[in-house]
């Protein structure tokens, strides 16, 4: 009975401890003795497989590239989201030691799901770019005024991203103003028509539709910054992502007992388009000359 006891025992803890043994085991051809040359004095706790790990900042910040850009894209341009991504971490974790990957509203992938994502041939080549353009970039945040920005960014602009005080309604975000990013419009996700019926919305909005929404409000490039549906107002962010629309710059008209979306862009429109950063570093840009276009009168620290 004891000896059944000690099975059991035995059996639980492996269970527990199967994500740190196949990790392992699959983390031998990646040489992660880099990793211990860029850690940096903060962490975030991720919780994966049941299991809280607590990865150093600029290790967990190559899971969050990962998920955010395409390793195909130019070197320059991942080195600039990889301090956007730093930059938003840090802001977050302010005067704090660690924090949860909840609080951080960040997409992530881990190890595994990088190889599943990439293909094993493909992973050790990508993981190991991620890795670099981490180290190069160790530390480095956008600040404005001594304060880690809120570093916006997003797929494709409109031809243009927005100002943060007309899409926000607010002046605290300066170093968001509107800038030209022309090449956005050579991308495949530019532009897209979305056709949903009256019931598909009413199922959505839980409210019976039968009729076009009214947009309330938009901005110089073209967002919808509120619309009323039923009667009830709302945000344009709020009314493209229950509708899932790749972003609220679109025109609306009535068509087989619905509406079709003709949608431009990709994204909320704000900071950096991460396709228009791809154009500026093929045009030779380094990554800082990258997040001083796309952010104004900003500074890039070494936290």
């Amino acid at each position: 009975m004891k000896h059944y006891g000690k099975n059991l025992i035995f059996v639980a803890v492996t269970i527990l401890l199967l994500p740190y043994i196949v990790t392992t085991i699959f983390e031998g051809g990646v040489n992660f003795a880099k990793e211990e040359t860029v850690q940096s004095s903060k962490s975030v706790l991720v919780n994966d497989n049941q299991v809280q790990l607590e990865l150093d900042v600029e290790q967990y910040i190559i899971g969050v590239l990962a998920s955010q850009i395409s390793v195909t894209y130019e070197r320059e341009a991942i080195k600039a989201q990889s301090v956007i991504a730093r930059t938003s971490i840090i802001k977050k974790i302010g005067s704090r030691k660690s924090i949860n990957t909840s609080e951080l509203n960040l997409g992530y992938v881990n190890i595994l799901q990088m190889e599943e994502h990439w293909g094993y041939k493909d992973f050790y080549v990508n993981y190991e770019l991620l890795q670099e353009i981490v180290a190069e970039t160790k530390g480095e945040i956008i600040e404005y005024e001594g304060q880690p920005i809120e570093a916006a960014f997003h797929a494709v602009s409109a031809s243009a991203t927005r100002s943060g005080e007309d899409a926000l309604g607010s002046d605290k975000y300066p170093y968001l103003q509107s800038v030209s990013s022309q090449k956005d419009v050579e991308s495949e996700e530019y532009f897209s028509v979305v056709s949903i019926s009256f019931d598909k919305m009413s199922d959505l909005f839980q409210t019976e539709i039968t009729n076009m929404p009214i947009v309330l409000e938009g901005d110089e490039q073209g967002y919808v910054k509120r619309i009323k549906i039923n009667g009830e107002a709302m945000s344009g962010e709020q009314f493209r992502k229950t509708l899932s629309l790749p972003s609220a710059c679109f025109e609306m008209k009535t068509e087989n007992k619905g509406i079709t979306f003709s949608v431009t862009g990709k994204g909320h429109g704000l900071g950096l388009s991460l396709y228009g950063a791809n154009e500026l570093a093929k045009q030779g840009k380094s990554y800082k000359e990258i997040l001083k276009y796309y952010y104004q009168n900003i500074d890039i620290v070494r936290e």
